[in-house]
């Protein structure tokens, strides 16, 4: 079947989603202020985007359903027609004072990086975008394509300004031939008039660029995004299908797989969990040495059940496995998506089922981790928790070649997740449980935190937060909070100390480095309520 233009535009559209993951990956997101948490970056790009084609359109021109369509074809997302009609409004009414906000923010990264390959591509997607877009419209006028071309221009004119490198792009290159010439000599006449410069939505980007990397003193070093940066595999370019250099490009797969068992083995605890994930590994690398000898083995399901109360460290296994299975050459890529009932039911019908399969996009590649999965099928009725689950398992059969999709939560809920539907069991055949930690080891995870901020607790002290560790580990309930509990405990402790510290006339760094008996909890907070607490990275030592 012959490829369209539109299909070409979701490969090219999957290509920046992807970018956009290992951003988020990265917390890259968390520093651009008009991302929402929820969508990251994924969604901060459609929305861009999308502003983008809709400014190119003369105000007075409907947008033709064959515009909606195509928009939404590309996205893999159903903006709806008021969806899309809402965000004309915002762009015609509310006068945006820059085109592509993103696009700052992408140079800014690429600065700190070195060459201008993020930027770049981003502006070449939206070229490549706009110019469907405008295919797809009933009377397309020439001040549309003119107005392309400035807007495009102006952007690449930015990014060669800022970065001091060309970009190797002619934002007219995928017209054809026969209406180039006409289009060229309208853009000459366009120069004459309106520099792209000038243009004030131009200008309006360059200034928030000037914003950005200003925000901090003029330092664009201590830009929070820059703190953020790492130079490995941050995009994919759209055009040929490369990657930039893995992180640690020195090492190879045999390298990496075991510094992943090195930091599984660094963990707190967790001794039986371990020894099931080296099982797992020897079975993968005895697999990957049939394949090399031809020897037929079954195929391995990589899908699997975590079970255990929160704070114990599931969450942790779970970005481990994701690159254990990579560098064993199951998954891509071998990222982390994390997501709850919120994240996969809908609020309408229909929507349901638009969630599962954004999330499984997201996650293709990788591990999609759903916490408290048992909440799926543990509702009264009036809710979409069962179609979310069918959905998620046709979905699995589908793309079992490159996603493990993990169901966590508590024990016995777990267990009534498995059987709520008779084709949990066979998908999900590995069932990893998670035990609590003795007071010993959550002794050992507050040591760890207090090493990791270099305070030095007293033996008093010590000796007072082992007895009381191990006398709340010894009567501990469902809502136990294991580590995330402890991560709760140290920061009562740190408070306390400040509370201490200010009602000393002096104080230095031997003072601010040590824990006292009177730093300790007065009051019970080990046991947090339920839904109260925090995620934590405790068991990385």
């Amino acid at each position: 079947m012959e490829t369209t233009y539109t299909d070409k535009m979701k490969e090219v559209m999957q290509s920046v989603y992807e970018m956009a993951d290992n951003l988020d990956a990265k917390g890259i997101g968390n520093n651009i202020p008009f991302v929402n948490p929820e969508e990251g970056l994924r969604g901060a790009i459609k929305t861009d985007i999308l502003l983008f084609l809709l400014r190119l359109t003369d105000k007075e021109k409907q947008i033709s359903p064959d515009c909606r369509h195509y928009i939404n074809d590309c996205f893999g997302y159903d903006f709806g027609e008021l969806a899309i009609e809402l965000a004309r409004k915002k762009v015609t009414e509310s006068n945006l004072p820059q085109i592509c906000a993103l696009l700052p923010y992408f140079i800014l990264l690429d600065k700190q990086v070195g060459g201008n390959k993020i930027s770049s591509v981003y502006v070449q997607t939206l070229c490549y975008l706009a110019l469907g877009y405008i295919k797809e419209q009933e009377h397309t006028s020439l001040e549309e394509i003119v107005r392309y071309y400035r807007y495009s221009a102006g952007c690449i004119q930015l990014i060669e300004k800022t970065l001091g490198e060309r970009v190797d792009f002619d934002p007219l290159e995928p017209i054809s031939s026969d209406a180039k010439e006409i289009i060229k000599s309208a853009v000459e006449v366009d120069r004459l008039i309106h520099k792209p410069e000038d243009d004030p939505a131009i200008k309006g980007l360059e200034e928030a660029l000037c914003r950005i990397i200003s925000g901090n003193g003029g330092d664009e070093d201590s830009n929070p995004i820059s703190e953020l940066l790492q130079t490995a595999d941050l995009v994919k370019d759209p055009g040929d299908g490369s990657d930039l250099p893995d992180e640690d490009t020195e090492q190879g797969p045999s390298e990496r797989l075991s510094s992943a068992m090195e930091e599984m083995d660094a963990l707190i605890g967790l001794q039986e969990v371990k020894q099931q994930v080296r099982t797992m590994v020897n079975v993968l690398q005895v697999r990957r040495r049939c394949h090399q000898l031809n020897v037929r083995r079954p195929a391995i399901t990589l899908h699997m059940v975590f079970t255990g109360n929160p704070g114990t460290g599931k969450t942790t296994i779970a970005r481990i496995l994701g690159k254990v299975y990579k560098e064993s050459g199951l998954l891509s890529k071998g990222h982390l998506v994390e997501v709850g009932r919120a994240d996969l039911v809908g609020k309408y019908v229909g929507h349901t089922a638009v969630l599962v399969k954004e999330v499984f996009e997201r996650a293709k590649g990788g591990v999609l981790f759903i916490d408290e999965a048992y909440s799926l099928t543990n509702e009264d009725g009036g809710g979409f928790g069962q179609e979310a689950v069918e959905t998620l398992l046709k979905l699995m059969e589908d793309n079992r070649d490159d996603i493990a999709v993990i169901a966590s939560g508590y024990p016995a809920l777990m267990q009534e997740f498995l059987d709520s539907n008779p084709g949990f069991r066979s998908r999900f055949p590995f069932v990893i449980q998670f035990p609590d930690y003795s007071g010993e080891e959550l002794t050992e995870i507050f040591e760890f935190f207090c090493r990791d901020n270099e305070i030095i607790p007293s033996r008093n002290v010590l000796r007072a937060v082992r007895s009381h560790f191990e006398t709340e580990a010894s009567k501990r309930t469902r809502n136990f909070g294991n580590a995330r509990a402890v991560r709760n405990y140290f920061e009562q402790m740190i408070m306390n100390q400040a509370n201490r510290l200010v009602q000393c006339d002096s104080y230095g760094k031997d003072e601010l480095c040590e824990f006292v008996m009177e730093d300790l909890p007065k009051k019970n907070i080990f046991m947090p309520a339920p839904g109260q607490a925090r995620r934590t990275q405790f068991a990385v030592v």
